[in-house]
Formats: C-alpha cells, sequence, structure tokens
C-alpha cells in the first residue's frame, strides 16, 4: 500500500492525475483488506486520497474524506493527537475553500491547539535540528491561520509559543556549561543564543512571496553558523559535547 501510495504522488507530480487517482484508490483498498477501514493506518490512506482530491478541485469528496478521517482517528487516538490535527487543518483548509468559513475557523483553532501541546515536547526531541524542523513545517499552520482568524492574537500567540518550543532546551545546556567557567565558552554560548534567536525569528516569519527565497537563504546561513557554534562548544566544553551525545542517543 505505501508504495502503491508513493507511486500515486509521482504521477500525480508530473501530471498523471487519472493514473495517480487510481493508485491512491487501490492504496486504500488494500489497507483496508489487510487492517480495517478505521485503522489508523489505513485512515491516513483515505485521508491522502482525500487530499488528492482537494488539490484537484474534487472539494465535495476531499471534505467526505477528511471529515471522516477526523472521526475516525479521534475514535482510535483521543482528540489531541498530533495525527488528528494534522488532518483537522487539512479538514479546515477543504471547508473555507467551500466558504464554510466558521466552520474552517473553529477547526484551525482546534489544530493549532493539538500543535501548540505537541510542540511543548520539543525540548525532548534528538537533536536541535529536529526542532527547527518541526517548526518550520508547522508555518504553513500560522500562515493560513492568519487568513481566517479575525483575531490575529491567537495566530500570533501560537507563534511565539512556536518560537519558544525551539529555545526551550537552551537554559538547560546553558547550566552545563556554566560550571567551566570558561570566558571563551561564555562569549561561544552567548554568540549561539543570539544566533537561535535569530533563526526562530526567521522559521516563524511570514513574509511576502518575492521575499521567500531571501528568507530560506537566511535560515540556511544561519542554521551553519549556530552548527558552527556548537561544534566549538564541542571541542571546548565536554560537558557540552555530553550533553550533545546524550540528546542524540
Amino acid at each position: 500500500s505505501t508504495s502503491l501510495n508513493n507511486l500515486a504522488w509521482t504521477l500525480e507530480a508530473v501530471g498523471r492525475f487519472d493514473d495517480a487517482r487510481t493508485r491512491y484508490e487501490e492504496a486504500v483498498a488494500l489497507v483496508d483488506k489487510a487492517l480495517g477501514k478505521r485503522h489508523p493506518g489505513a485512515v491516513t490512506f483515505h485521508a491522502n486520497l482525500g487530499e488528492f482530491h482537494a488539490r484537484r478541485g474534487d472539494l465535495k469528496s476531499a471534505e467526505k474524506l477528511l471529515s471522516r478521517a477526523v472521526k475516525d482517528l479521534k475514535r482510535a487516538l483521543g482528540d489531541a493527537h498530533p495525527y488528528v490535527g494534522n488532518r483537522m487543518h487539512g479538514l479546515a483548509r477543504v471547508r473555507m475553500a467551500r466558504g464554510k468559513s466558521e466552520d474552517a475557523r473553529r477547526l484551525m483553532v482546534d489544530a493549532l491547539a493539538i500543535t501548540e501541546r505537541s510542540l511543548d515536547g520539543l525540548s525532548y526531541a534528538t537533536s536541535e535540528r529536529e526542532r527547527l524542523t518541526v517548526v518550520s513545517e508547522q508555518r504553513h499552520r500560522l500562515d493560513f491561520a492568519l487568513t481566517v482568524e479575525s483575531d490575529p492574537a491567537l495566530a500570533w500567540g501560537a507563534a511565539l509559543r512556536w518560537k519558544g518550543a525551539v529555545l526551550g532546551t537552551l537554559v538547560d545546556q546553558r547550566a552545563a556549561l556554566g560550571a567551566a567557567g570558561d570566558p571563551e565558552v561564555e562569549k561561544t554560548l552567548a554568540d549561539l543564543a543570539e544566533v537561535r534567536t535569530q533563526l526562530s525569528n526567521a522559521i516563524v516569519s511570514v513574509v511576502a512571496p518575492e521575499q521567500r527565497k531571501v528568507m530560506d537563504a537566511r535560515v540556511r546561513k544561519l542554521t551553519d553558523d549556530k552548527e558552527t557554534l556548537e561544534r566549538q562548544l564541542a571541542r571546548r566544553s565536554q560537558d557540552f559535547k555530553g550533553a550533545q551525545d546524550r540528546s542524540r542517543a
């Protein structure tokens, strides 16, 4: 089923939409037979088909599949599971496109709340790059929230919480290094804190489309700068290196 789904995605990408739809549907049929229609693994394939219909403009079919996916995932995983939030976000976009703005707004608010709760655990991720990747992947949710939320404070509040999650382990890392009392380490730590702040600001920033490439280049440079500083700290402090190794274990 996964291979069929991947093939469907490839066919869609090259414009063979009828063939892609057939492969998506075949993947759904196979996984339904293997797991049952309401198994979370099967529901994912139903939702993928729904997202395909949304991209092709068949919003009625998309809404039906995504609405059922949200219900089945809630039943299987609970209302606050990140997978539920993912599909609620997709359903919100479809309902907004169908003119159901109030329904879309309610779904968006609930999806953001789930995302915020899942980001609370980012400080326990295995690496800083993973935390940045997660926040970057969620930027589209913030963009969508700004288009449907009548009170932007809600969406911007979520953005600030995402930024806080990215920086969540900085205090712990500073404490691990503070015992060394090395002025060079302290300076590098200060530089690292500044780079991380700039990086988190860049990741969650909302810019005009024509500025997107410039911002992406800035994110890449700041990421490289951050990793260079982390390597310097690893060489200067066995405590910091140990903390890095434990976080990646």
